[in-house]
């Protein structure tokens, strides 16, 4: 009996760790915002990943801006803020997962002669990402790293108290075990 009364706390102790835990282990991957050659933002989101993104061009950290599923404002103000004729703006409008998105990027890269990038998106989006681009780029002299926006509803060990976060969190979860079994 009191093995299975320590069994049971041990049980739940690891289920609260791991709960807790999970957007801590979801954003994880993500690196900071190194000099690279294209800066590539996901798209869906909020205003973040533009924002982040724009930002990281400005700041001279790449020349180049490539934007998924962008709205016209959007490459507008790309356009007016990076300088049209010093930051090359790029945009992909047929992907439709994340998958496709980094299979897109590899083509695009491969067609440019780019060979460093830095991915954009939001913090529990990273351990998909990071599982995704490690895959679809296995095998190629090609590099990404991972930079995660920092939205204001996001906190990595407080998912569980914002209705956002909770929602992305059990999307990211089951989008991760669709991936890892497909993929």
């Amino acid at each position: 009996m009191a093995s299975r009364l320590r069994l049971f706390w041990w049980s739940l102790t690891g289920f609260l760790l791991c709960f807790f835990s999970l957007g801590t282990i979801l954003s994880l991957r993500a690196g900071s915002a190194e000099s690279t050659e294209l800066v590539v933002v996901l798209g869906g989101g909020g205003t973040e990943r533009f924002a982040t993104g724009l930002q990281m061009i400005q700041l001279g950290k790449a020349n180049e801006l490539l934007l998924i599923h962008p709205l016209a404002s959007q490459i507008r103000v790309a356009k007016e803020a990076a300088g049209a004729d010093r930051v090359g703006v790029f945009t992909d409008v047929l992907s439709h997962s994340s998958w496709d998105e980094a299979i897109r990027t590899r083509a695009w890269m491969s067609e440019h002669g780019v060979t460093r990038v830095a991915v954009v998106s939001d913090p529990p989006h990273m351990l998909r990402l990071a599982y995704t681009w490690s895959r679809v780029f296995a095998g190629t002299s090609l590099s990404y790293s991972l930079v995660a926006t920092q939205p204001a509803w996001w906190s990595a060990w407080r998912w569980w108290a914002n209705r956002e976060s909770r929602q992305f969190v059990g999307s990211e979860l089951v989008k991760l075990a669709y991936y890892v079994w497909h993929y």
